[in-house]
């Protein structure tokens, strides 16, 4: 529609207050890296933001002879400020676009300016105009692959540690130790004689990154094998006749002997249990010809220029170079791990002496280190009075517990039962009961509009006992579905013993939402007339009684079935009045719509039946209610609706509902039976029986552990402006912490880091930025005092990194300390004064990497001062105190892969994203190993996938896996598609079918479609 005047067509921007010039912008850069946090990956032209301030007022976006990249552009900016999570536009109110105004703003200058108005929801820049914009959050394109969770433990060489399997075990770990000791050339030849056992074990367990090529073989017996190997695998237990004949065919054996007494063989490692003992062996090594020691320690890093000069010296097969340290804290694992992959360095033997009983100093010629010394081992580990080696081992799986205090979220797709926040305000009922309600079946199928990625806590209303002994029932905006829940101040009632725990679970939600939709927003008056649909639902059961109770006259749309329910239960109604059910009613209902009528719809729009020109010709209106907008109602309005309810249930007009009752531990079931068409009754959960407490287990529920923060303690997170530290700060405040310091080496210095303190400081919280160098004991107690003024240390999170990559031949003693100092001096620093001052912290958490147990070349300062935290946490969780480290593999969104777009080919490992990373720290954060690891490994077997249907890719675009969670008539732009996706299908179909669609059509194109052209 052109108007005569477009012009005034337009708002007014001029009032705007003025933006600030001397505040920090938000730059380009950091505008498209908080967009790719939220799953958005621009690139090129749709680009276009180019700067905007940190009040969400004004911006810059730039002009590259593009309409659909230009107002793309303009539609980021408005999501970046009014929407959260991964928001897709699909309605907007108005968009009013004058050619020739916006070609002269921008002829002289790309750059446009854009003004928004916050009170509007209107953006304008140029000669575009851009109002209100509806938005559907929509899950992210699924990375596929999950991350990998392993710790990183001391396994002592003579091992009795009970596994459940002693095999699997074993297995594993002599592999990792052949591994260490045959690295010379990067090859590994590994052959299973008599089953197959162990090499799908190996498979799956090998950090195959570190190896150019690995060989599997298995054969039937030892005289079949025609080639020598690395290591054997014996399925059937030796004589040590067989283990002669078998060290002939290989550096290394494994299997299972009772008893191995010979000069001729070295036990390498063994672990016993009650089934036997799995020993790897090898033939007893020569002593080197000629060999030197060095000394390393963490605080004086000379030593390495000595290192430097042996690896040059030493290079002959007889030569070793022997590297100890007797620092408890030391990183020469890490160190080792990383430059034994540049090929150099197969002389080196490293002894790591960890005792806290005085030990001999190391010598060759001492009796303590000579049996040690023979075995030739590449590292050797001397700790809690045995020698062993660090092994990367699967960490076990995350199980629930029985808790006496648990709630019911949806956390990305999962529906479970967890452990509720201890510091949450006054929980004062215990909820004997609750329901899944209409809403909660929308957050479940991501249908609610919220941001899908986030924790959602079920259940709206619910009937308990209250501190005082009363029997009460109400609603809350979530979190009815819990073992307590605090009670919204109007919206809870009393209830006497006429009615069970069950039956006023039924009420207030049904009754509360129908008479806000009748009374409050729509203001229906007695002998008006409704017309009612799915007329026994709870909710068209609670709007029938609150209608005839005002009276009004009912017409209801029933099936036979429904009929003789309908009519059980409101006899008044006239037969008449009872419309036989077909499809097409609900389209022909706006036909008989009086003037000045209302469409009413609770939680789940129908404007796709509707028209607005149809509206319009009878000055219609069209009301979608929303539980939000019932709790964001002002007190008065609570307080006639609290009263008029309780009014309601003395008097009989609001009765308890039809119901179904599922037990707390049987969740599926009532989700599927909510699901199932024609499902007449309330999906009730029970929670409890009478009594306040679960005095007995199993009357607990059974829930996963979940970390909450304390809000009265503060939290520091070193490395706080770096990327990963800013969003483990959001994390943290998500979970319940409120005073946070994030220290750096440099103040605020972005935009975006700007925006985002400034808006935690309008929401009441205090985070404040810190510039001490902890790296000296002096600035570490001075952030610790800092810290300590807003409320006791509860947690010290170190996120900070430098790397200086150089190969061990170019390394100098200045690079381990420019790296050391924000890792281990830093962490031994924050130690020391926590030990000192933090009588009551709960976290003590370094953040590490991968090339500290499994090696990356170039990176051997870095994989040394990491290697060393990790042991200063091993000795803090020894000792009793909070401690852990986290090995990360690349990440995917912020770091310094990110910022310098290098690649991990060499790690064969994809890059995780921090949503999967803030996922699997919860589950860290909750076991109790001092030292785990989380990586994205690409896939090992190079299997074909199975062809996708046409469906399958298209519903992959959305991060749909499962194509029967789709209704076939949902269309593309229901399921939240843009501008971008709508190509990228088009592009598909065009490929997959032959069949060419513009891209309009391609937003109301349904399922079903998409099936028919497959076909």
């Amino acid at each position: 529609m052109v108007p005569e005047d477009i012009e005034k067509e337009f708002l007014e921007y001029s009032s705007l207050p003025k933006t600030n010039q001397y505040k920090l912008k938000i730059s380009r850069d950091e505008f498209y890296n908080s967009m790719r946090l939220r799953g958005f990956d621009y690139s090129g032209i749709f680009m276009g933001v180019q700067q905007c301030d940190i009040d969400g007022r004004t911006a810059s976006l730039k002009w590259n002879n593009n309409w659909i990249a230009f107002m793309d552009s303009m539609v980021q900016y408005i999501l970046s400020i009014e929407a959260t999570g991964h928001s897709l536009p699909t309605i907007f109110d108005k968009i009013v676009i004058n050619p020739l105004e916006h070609l002269k703003s921008v002829n002289s200058n790309s750059n446009v300016t854009l003004n928004y108005d916050k009170d509007l929801n209107a953006a304008k820049c140029g000669g575009i105009e851009i109002r209100n914009i509806y938005v559907t959050n929509v899950r992210r394109r699924a990375t596929d692959i999950p991350p990998t969770l392993r710790k990183y433990t001391f396994v002592p060489n003579n091992d009795t540690q009970k596994e459940v399997d002693p095999f699997y075990h074993s297995v594993d770990v002599a592999t990792q130790i052949v591994i260490d000791n045959c690295m010379q050339d990067l090859n590994l030849g590994i052959v299973e004689i008599g089953s197959d056992n162990a090499i799908p074990i190996l498979k799956s367990n090998i950090d195959r990154e570190n190896l150019k090529k690995i060989t599997f073989s298995q054969v039937d017996t030892i005289d079949k094998i025609s080639t020598d190997y690395n290591l054997i695998i014996a399925s059937d237990e030796l004589s040590l006749k067989n283990i002669e004949a078998y060290m002939k065919r290989a550096e290394f054996v494994f299997a299972k002997v009772q008893n191995i007494e010979s000069k001729e063989v070295d036990v390498i490692y063994q672990h016993t249990s009650k089934s036997g003992s799995y020993i790897l062996m090898r033939r007893p090594k020569e002593a080197p010809e000629n060999s030197t020691i060095i000394v390393a320690n963490n605080n004086n890093y000379n030593w390495v220029r000595d290192l430097k000069l042996a690896v040059k010296k030493h290079k002959a097969p007889g030569s070793r170079i022997y590297l100890i340290n007797e620092d408890f804290n030391s990183g020469i694992i890490g160190l080792f791990n990383s430059i034994r992959l540049e090929q150099y360095c197969s002389n080196l033997r490293v002894f790591l002496l960890r005792s806290y009983d005085k030990i001999e100093p190391f010598s060759l010629k001492s009796d303590f280190y000579l049996p040690q010394i023979r075995k030739d081992l590449t590292v050797n580990i001397y700790q809690d009075g045995c020698w062993g080696t660090y092994r990367r081992l699967p960490l076990e799986t995350f199980q629930p517990t029985l808790m006496s205090d648990a709630c019911l979220i949806k956390d990305n797709k999962e529906i479970k039962w967890v452990q509720k926040s201890p510091y949450q305000k006054q929980n004062n009922i215990f909820v004997h009961c609750a329901s899944i309600s209409k809403w909660d079946s929308l957050v479940i199928n991501e249908k609610a509009g919220l941001d899908v990625e986030n924790t959602v806590l079920l259940g709206l209303e619910f009937s308990g006992v209250d501190n005082n002994g009363n029997n009460v029932m109400g609603i809350v905006p979530g979190g009815a579905l819990s073992t307590k829940v605090e009670a919204h101040p109007k919206l809870t009632w009393n209830f006497s013993n006429k009615l069970s725990f069950e039956e006023a679970t039924t009420i207030p939600l049904a009754y509360t939402l129908s008479y806000y939709s009748l009374f409050i927003q729509t203001y229906l008056s007695p002998n008006d007339s409704i017309l009612v649909h799915n007329c026994t639902s709870d909710l068209s059961v609670a709007a029938t009684a609150l209608a005839l109770n005002r009276g009004c006259k009912v017409f209801a749309v029933a099936d036979s079935s429904q009929r003789n329910v309908l009519k059980l239960m409101f006899p008044t109604i006239d037969d008449s009045n009872i419309i036989s059910h077909f499809k097409e009613l609900l389209k022909l209902s706006k036909k008989c719509v009086s003037k000045n009528g209302r469409f009413i719809e609770v939680a789940n729009s129908i404007m796709d039946f509707l028209v607005a020109d149809d509206l319009m010709e009878k000055n219609c209106s069209f009301h979608n209610i929303s539980i939000a907008e019932l709790f964001e109602e002002n007190e008065d309005t609570l307080d006639m609706i609290a009263t008029d309810i309780e009014k309601y249930i003395k008097d009989g007009v609001a009765v308890p509902l039809r119901y179904s009752v599922f037990d707390k531990d049987n969740i599926e079931t009532a989700l599927k039976h909510f699901e199932e068409k024609g499902h007449t009754t309330k999906c009730l959960i029970k929670i409890r029986e009478n009594g306040r407490f679960f005095t007995k287990p199993d009357k607990r529920v059974l829930a996963y552990k979940r970390t909450y923060l304390d809000p009265n303690k503060s939290y520091i997170v070193i490395g706080g402006l770096g990327g990963f530290g800013f969003q483990l700060t959001k994390w943290l405040i998500e979970r319940g912490a409120t005073k946070l310091v994030l220290n750096s080496r440099n103040d605020v210095r972005s935009g975006y880091h700007a925006s985002c303190l400034q808006k935690w400081n309008n929401q009441g919280l205090i985070v404040l930025t810190n510039t001490s160098d902890t790296s000296t004991l002096e600035g570490a107690e001075s952030l610790i005092n800092f810290a300590s003024n807003l409320g006791p240390v509860g947690g010290v999170f170190n996120t900070a990194l430098q790397a200086q990559d150089e190969f061990m031949t170019d390394v100098t003693p200045d690079d381990f300390v420019a790296v050391a100092a924000s890792k281990i001096f830093s962490a031994q620093n924050m130690d020391i004064i926590s030990r000192k001052f933090c009588k009551q912290l709960d976290y003590f958490i370094m953040f590490s990497s991968i090339a500290s147990s499994i090696g990356n070349p170039i990176q051997g300062n870095y994989a040394f001062v990491n290697s060393a935290v990790e042991r200063l946490c091993e000795t803090r969780k020894a000792e009793g105190l909070p401690a852990l480290t986290i090995e990360w593999g690349p990440l995917a969104d912020v770091g310094i892969l990110v910022r310098m777009k290098l690649s991990v080919q060499y790690l064969e490992t994809q890059r995780q994203k921090l949503s999967s990373c803030m996922e699997v720290l919860d589950h860290f954060i909750q076991q109790s190993e001092p030292v785990v690891s989380s990586c994205v490994y690409a896939t090992k077997d190079e299997e074909v996938s199975e062809k996708k249907t046409l469906v399958e890719k298209i519903a992959n675009l959305f991060g749909i896996r499962d194509v029967d969670e789709i209704e076939d008539s949902k269309t593309l732009l229901e399921l939240g598609m843009d501008s971008l996706l709508g190509f990228e299908i088009k592009h598909i179909l065009s490929q997959e079918s032959g069949v060419e669609v513009n891209v309009n059509d391609i937003r109301n194109l349904t399922i079903e479609n998409i099936k028919s052209m497959s076909t």
